[in-house]
């Protein structure tokens, strides 16, 4: 490689690392953990644990690549649009109506979204899961 070369993948290269280094920002991605139990019987709470928690509480378990604009802003709205919808961790008990909701949104497979289930497999909700939901729903 020529000098001339060298010294123009440094002055390409150095900008976007600086550019990568200075976007990212640790506190827009911390979690407000409070453990917070969902519901009071077990495997209902286990279920929106796995498959709600990281956007519907302020439990969210942040990636690391949250912290990586503009992939981070994306997270971030989508999270707090989320919370806004519906936060377990500020709801201390939940109406037939919102379980019904919930349950509808996770039977018709609209939650957890397709694009978080791709990097959250994890989150898939089992027929197993779906019918815990059913019977929750419904009381």
């Amino acid at each position: 490689m020529t000098l001339s070369r060298a010294y123009a993948a440094l002055a390409v290269g150095l900008p976007l690392v600086v550019i990568a280094v200075a976007s990212t920002s640790p506190h827009e991605a911390k979690s407000m953990r409070v453990g917070v139990r969902f519901d009071s019987d077990s495997r209902v709470d286990t279920v929106l644990h796995r498959g709600c928690a990281d956007c519907h509480s302020n439990e969210t378990q942040w990636p690391w690549y949250a912290c990586v604009r503009p992939i981070g802003w994306f997270i971030h709205r989508d999270v707090m649009k989320a919370r806004e919808h519906l936060n377990f961790s500020d709801k201390p008990a939940l109406s037939t109506n919102e379980r019904e909701e919930i349950y509808d949104a996770v039977a018709d497979g609209s939650m957890p979204p397709k694009p978080y289930l791709l990097l959250h497999p994890e989150a898939r909700l089992s027929s197993a899961d779906l019918g815990i939901l059913s019977s929750w729903s419904k009381w």
